[in-house]
């Protein structure tokens, strides 16, 4: 579908990055998405409030992974931020806001105004689902984290 307009830019993939909490890496990677031009100064708080309201944190049974993203007036142009953790950070549940779960991939999604978010949002779980690459994920450096990326999400 639409999805095919998100860029997937080398500078918004890291692995093995190694925070305290999940704030930080979202701080982290908000810097980062700025710097580069895609989002506004404005994007961290809008983070941080919709994931207080509407976690993201997706517990795959061995493994979990956060989504986070936020309202488009925060975004300039639409793209992902994937990292992998070092160490594990918790993210409230989106099933049970009451939970935890300890997240070891990241993706941030900065949504414009064009993406269907249903559509990328599915294409996005099943990838992550997909337990030989989530492993192959945490097992790689920058450069084969951003090739398998780019294969399964630039299509």
């Amino acid at each position: 579908g639409r999805y095919k307009t998100m860029i997937i830019d080398d500078n918004l993939i890291f692995s093995n990055l190694e925070y305290e909490n999940s704030n930080e890496v979202l701080k982290f990677l908000s810097d980062n998405l700025e710097k580069n031009g895609y989002v506004k100064e404005s994007f961290y708080d809008g983070l941080l409030e919709r994931e207080a309201v509407y976690p993201t944190g997706l517990d795959f049974g061995e493994y979990s992974i956060a989504m986070p993203h936020t309202e488009v007036e925060h975004v300039l142009k639409s793209t992902l931020s994937i990292a992998t953790l070092k160490k594990k950070v918790n993210f409230k549940c989106a099933e049970d806001h009451s939970k935890n779960t300890p997240v070891e991939v990241v993706c941030v999604i900065a949504f414009g105004e064009k993406e269907d978010k249903i559509d990328v949002l599915t294409k996005l779980i099943s990838f992550f689902g997909n337990k030989e690459e989530f492993y192959k994920m945490l097992a790689s450096d920058k450069d084969n984290l951003i090739k398998i990326v780019k294969k399964h999400l630039e299509n």
